[in-house]
């Protein structure tokens, strides 16, 4: 039996073949945020050739790399032995000015995979997630940390540039959140077959939910998610249901999230329009894609982003039924 790395070891050796890893390669999930990153660790952790953390987040490259590979290698244990994958999803990583070289200095021939989505869907999308009913999204765009982070996490193409050239593109694994909206199982098999996985898919990939319900208050939501981080170490069934399930209806309403006035979206996405088009042409010519769709009409008015309307997004249930083959390909 594989016995753990011994605690307590801060070394940083680099993880490969000849390392504890063996043959199993490390995928790593490099965000960045609200581009489906917690969809993409739910059911990848289901899958039978993949061990993974029991959190989402282990943040070893930027909160704990100091604390060597011995740590890193511990947070995949359960699972460790029969995995041909560890998956490490971050969706901060590609805040890192110097990822790439705490990648290349860690692990020997990893995957890296990297969400893109619209950048101005990308704004409204983390405003409702995490300062709806706090501060208006015009204090937070004029506000300088508010829009240092915005850019920061919209603004990615040169990071992922920086990561084909010292990893490879045959290496980087770029999926576009589109392609999650429009059909989650088809995207599951493309980041199986990229990641050389079986393509397996846990029941409930497809089932649909509102990502931004308001809750009913804000205390209740945190006394929700502080529950939640406490069962999913030994009851992940009621986390999930937290999240996703039955207990859902307990912490939040059917009313949408974040009601944005279409003055202040204009206001906000006019002041985003130069960064955000110039970075949709830059990661048009890097991927070779058209993303025509996403860019901001000449005369926008505030409203292709209704406010009333909740927008949907998915995510699977922990524990569900075996996954099932999406093909009859090996």
């Amino acid at each position: 039996m594989l016995d753990p790395p011994e605690v307590g070891k801060r070394s940083l050796v680099r993880l490969g073949p000849d390392s504890m890893l063996g043959a199993r390669r490390i995928v790593v999930c490099v965000g960045p945020i609200r581009s489906g990153t917690t969809w993409l660790f739910e059911w990848l952790r289901q899958h039978p050739q993949v061990a993974a953390p029991r959190g989402k987040e282990i943040n070893f490259f930027n909160d704990n790399f100091d604390r060597g590979t011995d740590w890193y290698l511990r947070q995949f244990f359960a699972g460790f032995a029969q995995a041909t994958r560890l998956l490490d999803v971050g969706p901060h990583y590609l805040d890192l000015p110097d990822i790439a070289e705490r990648l290349a200095q860690t692990i020997v021939d990893p995957l890296i995979i990297v969400g893109i989505r619209n950048p101005y869907d990308r704004v409204i999308s983390d405003y409702r997630r995490h300062h709806s009913g706090i501060a208006r999204l015009t204090d937070l765009i004029t506000h300088p940390a508010g829009w240092q982070h915005y850019l920061r996490t919209n603004l990615i193409a040169k990071s992922i540039e920086t990561l084909f050239v010292k990893f490879g593109r045959e290496n980087v694994i770029v999926y576009n959140f589109d392609e999650l909206t429009q059909s989650p199982r088809t995207l599951c098999e493309k980041l199986c077959t990229a990641i050389d996985i079986v393509p397996l898919a846990p029941s409930g990939i497809e089932r649909k939910v509102l990502a931004w319900q308001a809750p009913h208050s804000r205390r209740l939501l945190n006394l929700a998610r502080v529950c939640r981080r406490l069962a999913a170490g030994v009851a992940p069934r009621l986390a999930d249901d937290l999240a996703f399930g039955p207990l859902r209806r307990l912490v939040y309403s059917d009313q949408p999230a974040g009601t944005i006035s279409a003055q202040e979206m204009k206001t906000a996405f006019n002041r985003c329009r130069p960064f955000f088009e110039a970075e949709i042409t830059a990661l048009e010519a890097l991927l070779g894609i058209d993303l025509a769709n996403w860019r901001l009409a000449a005369d926008f008015d505030g409203k292709r982003w209704p406010a009333a309307k909740p927008r949907e997004n998915f995510a699977p249930r922990t524990r569900a039924a075996p996954p099932r083959p999406l093909s009859t390909r090996a």
